[in-house]
């Protein structure tokens, strides 16, 4: 252990630097998670901001559709967050694995459920074939979706994409 007053000024720098390095990540992580987008302004616009910020770096094509029937309030939070978040997860998943060109994000709103649909063109791949760490984002996607008695559905082929579809129930009052 070396005694603080000890420490060389150049050392103690770095140090201080890493931290705020590590601080910044931390702070831009928490803020991806759930951006204030989301709660102010509602899900069709936070998922149109982040969709719109994830185009310039990837050079991919996201077609961006949210369809709800006019007089429809906003969801509940935890909804607008769990989708949020999948959407998050799956279009991230494009980006990093599926060497897509295209992509298409949709939400339907109905009365009593919603839906999100994911698309891509890319090479999709074999779900069997899958070793259990590469699902994780799978699974967490999954269990997020059956905390709210949702259903999750992935389908993909070799060579011919993968969809990604969640449906939601709403109750009445949202």
């Amino acid at each position: 252990r070396i005694p603080a007053g000890q420490i060389p000024e150049n050392v103690r720098m770095d140090v201080l630097e890493q931290i705020s390095s590590l601080s910044s990540a931390i702070h831009r992580l928490a803020w991806g998670m759930r951006p204030a987008i989301l709660d102010d302004y509602g899900l069709d616009s936070a998922l149109s901001s982040y969709i719109d910020e994830m185009i310039q770096p990837s050079g991919l094509r996201i077609d961006y559709q949210y369809m709800s029937p006019s007089g429809f309030g906003r969801l509940p939070a935890r909804i607008e967050v769990t989708l949020y978040r999948l959407a998050q997860e799956a279009v991230n998943n494009v980006v990093r694995h599926a060497r897509a060109s295209q992509a298409s994000v949709v939400v339907l709103r109905h009365e009593r459920a919603i839906t999100l649909l994911i698309e891509d063109n890319g090479q999709g791949f074999d779900l069997a074939l899958l070793p259990g760490s590469k699902r994780l984002g799978l699974t967490g996607m999954q269990e997020r979706v059956s905390l709210l008695s949702g259903t999750f559905t992935v389908e993909s082929e070799p060579g011919r994409g993968t969809t990604v579809m969640v449906e939601i129930p709403i109750g009445k009052d949202a």
